[in-house]
């Protein structure tokens, strides 16, 4: 999980080097610290769902619960957890929640960049196998097996990085809605992380026919989407 764990690393240090470049410097900090702990929000959820799962496995293994470097994460879970620690500094009113959204708002997207980045270094949300010969991209999985398979990862980068750079180009062209950005960007990743889902071979758990990280893609469109009718609701020019 080295270059995994490499990868969204970067993606971090990336993004929130991005956003504090036009940031005062007591308002960067102030980010700053929100934003770890966003991430760590993130991190807690990711792995909670994951264990959650599987916890047939994990109710006989306790310890392993808290060994967050051997892997074991949900995409998901990781939006979601970070969802609630935003709601949590809403409440709090330690930062404007809006505003730290839309200013999260690069860092959110090349994480999920270089996340799809990292698994297909690790070999994590594989495709198939390619029918005939010649045909996929040669990628490992799980357990170290080299094929030709559909480049789900990789698709799955370049899509969320041209989504990235399409709203990038909107806002700088045209005054956006406070949030507005944001919660077309998740609605972006989380489409993009859905539909990708059918392009996966990795085993997992399926639930009324249906893989489990299929139905989490679609509760992160009804989140944005919920966003976006929001802000329309209540934004007054």
């Amino acid at each position: 999980m080295y270059a995994f764990s490499l990868f969204i690393s970067i993606g971090v240090v990336l993004g929130l080097s991005w956003t504090v470049a036009d940031l005062k410097e007591k308002q960067a900090f102030r980010f700053i610290d929100c934003s770890l702990g966003i991430l760590l929000g993130g991190l807690i959820g990711a792995r909670a769902v994951f264990v959650a799962v599987h916890w047939v496995y994990f109710q006989e293994h306790l310890l392993e619960v808290f060994k967050v470097w051997t892997g074991g994460f949900s995409a998901t879970g990781a939006l979601w957890g970070g969802f609630v620690v935003w709601l949590i500094y809403a409440g709090l009113k330690i930062q404007h929640p809006i505003t730290l959204t839309d200013q999260l708002f690069p860092a959110f997207m090349l994480v999920a960049v270089t996340t799809w980045l990292g698994c297909w270094l690790e070999g994590v949300a594989y495709g198939p196998i390619g029918v005939g010969r010649g045909w996929g991209l040669l990628a490992r999985d799980e357990w170290g097996a080299i094929a030709a398979r559909f480049p789900t990862q990789l698709l799955g980068a370049f899509l969320t990085l041209g989504w990235f750079w399409f709203l990038e180009m909107r806002r700088k062209r045209q005054k956006q809605v406070p949030g507005w950005t944001a919660a077309w960007g998740l609605l972006g990743i989380s489409a993009i992380y859905t539909s990708l889902s059918f392009l996966r071979a990795d085993p997992v758990i399926f639930w009324q026919g249906i893989r489990l990280d299929t139905w989490g893609g679609l509760s992160l469109i009804i989140l944005s989407l919920t966003c976006i009718l929001l802000r329309r609701r209540f934004y007054a020019p």
